[in-house]
């Protein structure tokens, strides 16, 4: 199983509560520290690969967080990922897999939020 793989799978476990955040943040070091091995590393080619959250207020057209983590670099994005697990539990673990996988641009989570005016869409580029 690819890297990207087993940390949709840690981090789907945290989000179900199956697994608690220190042991999720050892699992995902230990696995960082692991070589990925070169067969799983031909099959994918995301050197310019990024995930890109965009957060809009509707009411004043203007944007409230425009981020982009490049996929090659996840490892460096999970030690802040902390900051983004609220956006990031919002994407279905399948969808996210199937998404890796696929060449071109997909639309990963696209919520109005009803408390606010708020636009959020989570792409993976």
């Amino acid at each position: 199983m690819s890297h990207n793989k087993e940390r949709i799978l840690i981090l789907n476990e945290v989000r179900r509560g199956e697994l608690e955040i220190p042991d999720a943040i050892t699992r995902l070091q230990a696995l960082s520290a692991r070589p990925e091995t070169p067969e799983h590393q031909s099959k994918q080619d995301n050197t310019n690969r990024e995930l890109r959250i965009l957060r809009t207020d509707l009411e004043s057209v203007t944007v409230l967080m425009d981020i982009r983590l490049p996929i090659n670099l996840l490892d460096a994005a999970e030690r802040v990922g902390a900051n983004f697990a609220p956006y990031l539990a919002l994407i279905p673990t399948e969808t996210m897999q199937d998404c890796i996988t696929k060449p071109g641009t997909h639309k990963l989570v696209d919520v109005l939020h009803a408390e606010g005016s708020e636009h959020l869409e989570i792409f993976l580029e």
